[in-house]
């Protein structure tokens, strides 16, 4: 189960608000509550394209 302490919620509420435009996505790991920014250009860390892994948007 997700530890909610475990969540930064700085990070969760900048990825709540941004809605500029449709070249990133944030994306939220439901099992470790890791935030992570997708960008068409560069993937998830700059190298890692978005897999079929469980992140949700």
């Amino acid at each position: 189960m997700l530890d909610l302490g475990a969540i930064d919620l700085d990070e969760l509420a900048m990825a709540l608000a941004d809605q500029t435009d449709y070249e990133h996505v944030w994306l939220i790991d439901p099992q470790s509550g890791e935030i992570v920014i997708w960008t068409s250009d560069t993937g998830i860390d700059g190298e890692t394209p978005w897999t079929s892994r469980s992140w949700t948007t």
